[in-house]
């Protein structure tokens, strides 16, 4: 019978379910009172079940793609929202890292735990288990080398809105950040380093205006901003000129350009070219050629340094101004400069050639000069060798020409015959089998009377080029300057040579007819004995001889 029943109360829940009625009301309705509350149908609760989902857990810390200082604790920590207005039942949180590229670390438990990470990708998930049921959460974030710092004016008060960049060796932004209102910032460091962090702001400049700097865990950074501003930085050739000048040569003279914007009036302006090395910083301090005169801030007439050793891939040129009340405030140029030198070379070498040409022979000697400074610093000498003969060469015969300008009497010929010599053993010092500076050494001791020295240099041209212009001729004559009985037969042979590729030259017959007298009156004497040669006349050293034309 009461199976009977309990199917009969189904079938007639179904039929009111179907009619739109509660079923379980309206049998409930239908019965004593106490037996109401004991009263349920098909074993259903009289609530239903409160199921979880996703939005119930939410994930406060870390922030989703923020970076956290490995250095440093990181907070995971979450916020349960119950879908009711009665809390969870005994919540347990629970959570999981994972690493990218590595296994997952289980964190540990509550709804708060902190840890130390390394640098990396991350992804941190929260799981909640409440009795049967778990939801889940998970956010992305990253680990890395974080130093923070800050940045105030000259009065101490926080600056905000400073962008803070790191570069590395290759001039290239890896990191960039910007001062918060209360003037902290936290820039991320992709290695140890070394790096160098610059700080700008339109209308301000910084103390430092950069620094050297490698990640360190207790680093702190500070930068103090100063009311003034450099800007249009820009070097040229000339006062006049608005081309930037971007490849610069050591002692070279150039024109730094710039706007200044400051309270106070500027009392000095340095410029430096700076580049990274191992290590920190190295500046080079450009040499100021200002008259003395009243100058004008915003021009400022320089001479590049000199630099030793190898050249770096690029500078940064950095101005720094002084003003009245001693405050500093230093810009950096946007663009980098170069020195290449073989640019330099070639550049100088082309300029001292075309000055030459057209004789104007003490710029062109003074520009060889100016490339003998650079071979003296370049870091590889060897691949300047070859150019440096060149060099050696032209302002040799620069300097030949230039005393054989001037009087016999006059004390600057001596010293620039001496100059000569000095380069063409220059030149023969790195060729030996420069028969020209040969050639052009013998003349100027033929000059200054060194007649056996010239008698030396000319026999090895000879043995080189038997047919070197004018060669013969002037042995000769050097062998007669010698007043040696033996060589005055050396120069009968050496001028009949010479006539026959010149038999026109009536004056080289004339004195080889004198030389041949002199030596038939002193057949008696010995070989090696000197003898009288005043009665014989020589053709000038110097005629036919045309330098201008001569140049390499």
């Amino acid at each position: 019978m009461p199976k009977k029943v309990s199917g009969t109360i189904v079938v007639t829940m179904l039929l009111l379910s179907l009619a739109g009625c509660d079923p379980e009301a309206l049998i409930k309705s239908k019965v004593p009172e106490p037996v109401q509350s004991a009263l349920t149908l098909g074993g259903s609760p009289s609530k239903s079940k409160i199921q979880l989902n996703p939005s119930v857990i939410e994930i406060v810390s870390p922030k989703k793609g923020a970076v956290y200082a490995t250095n440093e604790e990181t907070t995971f920590e979450v916020r349960l929202k119950p879908p009711g207005e009665k809390p969870l039942e005994n919540p347990e949180v629970s959570w999981t890292l994972f690493p990218e590229g590595k296994n997952q670390v289980q964190l540990g438990g509550g709804p708060k735990v902190k840890r130390k990470l390394d640098p990396g990708k991350y992804r941190a998930e929260a799981t909640l288990t409440v009795k049967d049921q778990k939801v889940s959460q998970s956010i992305t974030f990253r680990e890395g080398l974080m130093l923070t710092g800050k940045v105030v004016t000259t009065e101490g008060v926080p600056l905000p809105g400073v962008d803070l960049e790191l570069w590395d060796s290759n001039e290239q932004v890896v990191s960039k950040v910007q001062s918060a209102n209360d003037g902290k910032f936290a820039v991320e460091f992709p290695s140890e380093g070394p790096f160098r962090l610059t700080a700008s702001r339109k209308e301000y400049s910084f103390l430092p205006l950069e620094m050297a700097v490698r990640y360190a865990p207790d680093t702190k950074l500070e930068f103090i901003g100063n009311k003034a501003e450099i800007s249009e930085i820009v070097v040229t050739e000339s006062e006049e000129s608005t081309t930037p000048v971007l490849h610069l040569c050591p002692n070279q003279e150039i024109f730094l350009k710039l706007k200044i914007k400051s309270d106070s009036k500027p009392r000095k302006i340095e410029a430096q070219l700076l580049h990274q090395e191992k290590e920190g910083e190295r500046a080079h301090s450009f040499e100021n050629l200002g008259d003395g005169g009243e100058p004008n801030p915003e021009i400022q007439k320089l001479r590049v340094p000199t630099f030793f050793g190898p050249s770096a891939p690029h500078y940064r040129l950095r101005v720094t101004v002084v003003d009245e009340k001693g405050n500093k405030f230093s810009a950096n140029s946007r663009e980098l400069y170069k020195i290449d030198m073989f640019e330099c070379f070639r550049t100088k070498m082309a300029e001292a050639i075309n000055v030459q040409r057209k004789g104007d022979l003490g710029a062109a000697a003074k520009r060889y000069t100016q490339i003998e400074e650079y071979y003296r610093i370049v870091g590889d000498p060897a691949p300047f060798t070859a150019m440096m003969e060149k060099v050696h060469f032209n302002r040799g015969i620069s300097d030949l020409s230039t005393a054989l300008a001037l009087d016999r009497g006059d004390s600057r010929r001596s010293a620039l015959l001496s100059k000569a010599v000095q380069d063409f053993n220059a030149a023969l010092k790195i060729r030996k089998a420069d028969v020209d500076a040969l050639f052009f050494r013998g003349l100027i001791s033929h000059l200054s009377k060194s007649y056996e020295a010239a008698v030396q240099d000319y026999s090895e041209v000879f043995q080189s080029d038997p047919q070197f212009p004018g060669l013969l001729k002037l042995r000769g004559m050097a062998y007669v300057g010698t007043g040696i009985k033996k060589n005055l037969l050396l120069a009968i042979f050496d001028f009949s040579d010479a006539l026959k590729s010149d038999p026109s030259n009536r004056t080289l017959r004339k004195s080889r007819a004198e030389t041949l007298k002199t030596y038939a009156g002193s057949l008696k004497q010995k070989d090696d004995s000197s003898v009288d040669i005043s009665q014989i006349q020589l053709p000038n050293v110097q005629e036919g001889l045309d330098l201008n034309k001569i140049r390499r």
